[in-house]
């Protein structure tokens, strides 16, 4: 075997999830979520939201980070109860805090400092993942398909499999496995936002608030006219983008709750599904992962659309659907460990060229 460990805590903000995995065979051998502490996710929510901070606020809460991600860690190895010698290196994504790859100059930060990580695991980290896509001329983003690529080469092609975390990202994988990876729009990122809104609650668990509700059509049509979905590929997207306040306009206070639930929930449907109908590839399976693939309106939603594509959760072909980006994490560690490229081109934009930075 060979032991890599992931860490990864995307845009929806729930968590660290932490993935032991050999890389050789995709195994997942153990895995855990450490939630963020009330003052951490404060401080990371923070640094999202208020254009004004101080660089001190940037880099305590870069150290905090790398503190909780060493944590998760530390804990893995414990609940795993592993030689941590055995283990080669940990990936870390750290916390994205934006993403702006169409400014000049692109930039994109994720917090969780690597050599704090380093430091209290006694493992080398490699970080840094998506900087030199964009120094590249690449979007930085997704990095979700070049690993669908390979977790999923054995199965039938044409295939695409849809990650949906605070963003949804797709990737398109032909029958000689060439894959072609975007962002196709929101993801989990307004549900979570309007389930915290109006229930209090971090997310609509499983879609029950959503199926209470009915979509509301023009809402829907108005959402869908967003100039983001007529940008041809490559595209990345910042969480940010598709926000309740950028929304607020067509939110209004007559409509019910559960109606505007639904409808978001069928945003991202169909934002997915146009996607997929804009390739113009008959698609005998659509594999989802990610947080959303729990979600039962948006799944029932994405059947109900694409009736004569067979729809799927990354469970059923024993690939957690909820530690897929961490072990995507421990896979890109292997690969720069190993001094191998990867080739972006078709999915950031970018070049071929060694991911990450390694800290030790």
């Amino acid at each position: 075997m060979t032991l890599y460990i992931g860490l990864m805590s995307g845009t929806s903000m729930d968590g660290i999830d932490a993935a032991l995995m050999d890389v050789q065979s995709h195994t997942l051998i153990s895995h855990l979520t450490e939630p963020y502490s009330a003052s951490l996710k404060a401080s990371v929510e923070s640094l999202i939201i208020n254009k004004a901070v101080t660089i001190a606020q940037i880099f305590q809460t870069h150290q905090l980070l790398g503190e909780a991600f060493a944590e998760a860690a530390n804990n893995l190895i414990t609940k795993a109860n592993i030689d941590k010698s055995l283990i080669q290196a940990i990936g870390s994504h750290g916390q994205t805090i934006v993403h702006a790859p169409k400014e000049d100059p692109p930039y994109t930060v994720q917090l969780a400092c690597p050599y704090t990580i380093a430091l209290r695991t006694g493992l080398p980290v490699v970080a840094d993942f998506r900087t030199k896509d964009l120094l590249l001329k690449g979007q930085g983003a997704p990095l979700a398909p070049i690993y669908h690529q390979e977790v999923f080469k054995s199965l039938s092609k044409p295939l695409a499999v849809v990650n949906i975390g605070g963003v949804a990202n797709i990737s398109f994988l032909d029958k000689d496995n060439k894959v072609k990876g975007y962002d196709v729009g929101p993801g989990n990122c307004l549900l979570d936002a309007f389930a915290q809104k109006c229930l209090n609650l971090p997310y609509d668990e499983n879609g029950a608030f959503a199926m209470q509700g009915e979509v509301i059509p023009h809402l829907l049509e108005a959402l869908l006219d967003d100039p983001f979905f007529s940008l041809g590929a490559p595209k990345s997207l910042d969480k940010a983008y598709f926000s309740l306040a950028k929304l607020n306009h067509l939110l209004k206070d007559d409509f019910a709750n559960e109606n505007i639930q639904a409808t978001l929930t069928a945003f991202t449907a169909h934002a997915i599904c146009a996607a997929i109908k804009q390739e113009n590839v008959k698609l005998d399976n659509l594999i989802l992962c990610g947080g959303g693939a729990h979600n039962k309106f948006l799944l029932a939603t994405i059947k109900s659309l694409l009736k004569d594509t067979k729809v799927m959760s990354s469970n059923e072909y024993n690939i957690s659907c909820d530690y897929l980006e961490a072990m995507l994490c421990a896979w890109l560690a292997y690969m720069r460990m190993q001094n191998k490229p990867l080739n972006l081109a078709a999915i950031t934009g970018g070049g071929s060229a060694l991911v990450g930075v390694i800290y030790c």
